[in-house]
């Protein structure tokens, strides 16, 4: 097991927000129970386990979960065996964040999916980086992007407490991301296993994703493009064809339609932070 983790000292910023702890650990096992002093973000990246209270099993986790912990939150996780933990972490306390829990924050659930977004991901990424730095304006400028992070969080959080148990919506994200690399989405053989009409899935999976079936599969396409764009030196024309798209000119115009800015854009701004 690795851990690599950050321990700033208090220091006077305009933000109103002090970082205690920020990281990451790789292969970790040992199950986990700990009432937490601070608010406190967890991404996982690889494993699979649950979430309990009580000792009883509340929710799953897996790669592109989240857990959002509070003051006085009781946190108990346990690991599947053969599947060791890698995740990311900050906790963090102050008058800024008890405003923005305040403002954003939905009361459950507590352990939520992201889908793995590398654009999500890199926060934390930018924040390790700032801190490990430890100049004066690296660490405000750590401080300023945990703001950013928190607020994102408890956006995610929000429209993950109306969503409902697992059923033909989230097999369907799953489907999705299985076949994120094709040329073609097979959503037919999806429909006809279920025996219900296509349009009758669309207007389900709308209300419930907010994004069209079709829609999903390409932004599963953009999520697996922008973490190669963060993390190789792939050109774009090869992470296009590596998502299933041999047009890289549709490749473009679809990633700035989706993320108002062209991969290349994406590559220097947010990688360059990296």
């Amino acid at each position: 097991m690795t851990s690599i983790y950050y321990t700033p000292p208090p220091i006077d910023t305009p933000l109103g927000i002090q970082i205690c702890s920020a990281g990451s650990f790789t292969g970790r096992t040992e199950p986990l129970s700990v009432v937490t002093p601070y608010y406190n973000i967890v991404y996982y990246t690889r494993g699979r386990g649950s979430h309990c209270r009580n000792g009883v099993k509340i929710a799953s986790f897996g790669p592109g979960s989240i857990t959002v912990s509070e003051p006085g939150m009781k946190v108990e996780r346990r690991t599947l065996p053969g599947h060791p933990i890698d995740a990311s972490s900050v906790a963090f306390r102050g008058p800024t964040a008890e405003a923005l829990f305040a403002r954003y924050n939905s009361a459950t659930p507590h352990l939520f999916s992201d889908g793995g977004d590398a654009g999500y991901r890199s926060y934390f990424t930018r924040i390790n980086a700032a801190l490990k730095s430890g100049t004066p304006d690296n660490m405000l400028k750590a401080h300023a992007v945990l703001i950013e992070l928190i607020i994102e969080t408890l956006r995610k959080k929000r429209l993950a407490a109306g969503t409902p148990a697992r059923d033909d919506v989230h097999d369907f994200m799953e489907f999705a991301e299985r076949h994120r690399n094709s040329e073609t989405l097979p959503i037919e053989s999806f429909i006809e296993k279920r025996k219900m009409s296509y349009e009758s899935f669309r207007k389900k999976f709308r209300k419930i994703s907010g994004m069209s079936p079709h829609d999903f599969w390409l932004q599963a396409k953009l999520s697996a493009a922008k973490k190669m764009l963060l993390e190789s030196t792939l050109t774009v024309e090869t992470i296009a064809e590596n998502v299933g798209i041999m047009n890289p000119s549709y490749f473009s115009r679809l990633f700035i339609r989706k993320e108002g800015i062209s991969p290349s854009v994406f590559r220097s701004r947010d990688g360059g932070a990296l």
